[in-house]
């Protein structure tokens, strides 16, 4: 059945029902209502969520689509939830979280499995809410989170990657104490605002001036050298040798399985238009290149790889990720999102951290 309905536990009860949906067909219209009102990123939009559903690139046994209405019916939030056999992808949790009830195990989630939103490819995890998230909504959601992840034989629920301080993490700061909750700090994440710098330029003269003259300088060499840089559709750009490049980079983090082979080329292919590729050629070779996402208001240098070895006289890394800032400056959007982690490399362009959260519980 596609769709079953749930009401929250008490107070909540009163206030909201909540769906819970297999497919995001039944509430498309409604869901994208919600994302666009709440100014959401693009990971919470269908264009994403149909991608990750047709191409998962991490294994997900199931997924569901939470919509909250009021009692007149009216929409009122809406969050994905994937349950996640490997709950900690990234090695994150397993080490933070406390032993699971008669396991006897070291860490919580080493090799458990949860009922999380957002996926681990996403690092800014939302709930679409339309106006306040009041204490009643954000219970509704939690507690018909928690019987999916009771009835589905999830170990955990909850949610990862929210942005602290922040409106989300400040309503779940307060529920976790009566549900059990932990919170851990998972990551952090680097975004610029761009509204100060109109122009490529204007951009590179805000940065400190070693951070000026380096990239000057690299600039300079690279066209010495004969590189060329393009920004393509997916279906135009060769993402095997993308993918090649992103795994030797992942390497270093001992995740080269968190874009697996086949399943990352249909993923980018599907997001179509919201997905624009960088490459890097040096005599025609492919050196350097990313996968970017785009929404209204965001460009997020969502992942990328470079051949470190291949240009011994700039630095690949460093042109392709002001690529990525010329491209957002392109489109006009006001913010550039650099991924997460490398923090001491994307603060020399001026991005700022944001720390990263995870709130879990054991399903009791």
């Amino acid at each position: 059945m596609n769709a079953s309905h749930t009401s929250g536990t008490s107070r909540a009860s009163h206030a909201f029902h909540v769906e819970s949906h297999d497919s995001l067909e039944a509430v498309r219209e409604v869901w994208a209502g919600l994302a666009r009102d709440s100014r959401a990123p693009l990971f919470h939009h269908p264009p994403y969520l149909d991608a990750y559903a047709a191409a998962p690139l991490h294994h997900i046994a199931r997924t569901s689509y939470l919509l909250a209405r009021d009692r007149d019916g009216a929409a009122r939030a809406a969050l994905p939830l994937f349950h996640q056999p490997e709950m900690d992808p990234l090695g994150v949790l397993r080490h933070q979280l406390p032993a699971r009830p008669g396991t006897g195990a070291e860490g919580g989630a080493g090799a458990g499995s949860g009922l999380l939103s957002h996926v681990w490819h996403c690092y800014d995890t939302r709930i679409l809410a339309r106006g306040p998230l009041t204490a009643p909504l954000l219970d509704a959601l939690l507690d018909a989170a928690h019987r999916i992840a009771r009835d589905g034989g999830a170990q955990w629920y909850g949610l990862v990657n929210v942005e602290a301080p922040g409106a989300l993490a400040t309503a779940l700061d307060r529920a976790a104490p009566d549900r059990g909750m932990c919170r851990v700090r998972v990551d952090e994440r680097f975004t610029a605002d761009l509204r100060r710098h109109p122009t490529a330029d204007a951009f590179v003269a805000s940065l400190r001036p070693r951070q000026r003259q380096r990239l000057r300088r690299y600039g300079r060499r690279a066209a010495e050298a004969g590189l060329a840089t393009r920004v393509v559709d997916p279906r135009e750009a060769d993402l095997d040798g993308l993918l090649e490049l992103v795994r030797a980079t992942m390497a270093k983090f001992g995740a080269t399985s968190f874009f697996p082979e086949g399943l990352f080329q249909r993923f980018v292919t599907a997001l179509g238009d919201r997905a624009r590729i960088i490459e890097q050629r040096l005599d025609g070779r492919l050196i350097g290149g990313a996968a970017c996402l785009v929404d209204e208001e965001r460009l997020h240098f969502w992942i990328s790889g470079v051949d470190y070895g291949a240009a011994p006289t700039f630095s690949p890394n460093y042109l392709l990720f002001l690529e990525g800032i010329h491209e957002a400056l392109r489109r006009g959007v006001p913010v550039f999102e650099g991924g997460r982690r490398n923090g001491p490399f994307k603060e020399l362009f001026g991005l700022r951290g944001r720390p990263l959260l995870a709130y879990v519980a054991p399903v009791g």
